[in-house]
């Protein structure tokens, strides 16, 4: 499943799986991009708390890429002198 995520860059995806009634070994069939996601316990809040740290993750990046930019700017500015 990892691997799956890290392939597909998905945050939220449901997975097929058989199991080989010989060897018990597991196979993915399916990813499913946005499977339905009932008998999950409070699903919705649970979706809005990965949604806000998602948010708040890419927030950080950009905020991280801002100061970055600024930073080089000024030193090009300064070198410029």
């Amino acid at each position: 499943v990892r691997e799956i995520h890290k392939a597909l860059g998905l945050g939220l995806f449901g997975v097929d799986v058989v199991v080989d009634s010989s060897s018990g070994r597991l196979a993915i069939i399916d990813v499913n991009s946005f499977p339905g996601y009932d008998g999950i316990e409070n699903f919705p809040g649970k979706l809005a708390a990965f949604v806000r740290s998602e948010l708040d993750e890419l927030d950080k990046e950009i905020t991280f890429n801002i100061a970055k930019d600024s930073a080089s700017v000024k030193a090009d500015l300064i070198s410029s002198r």
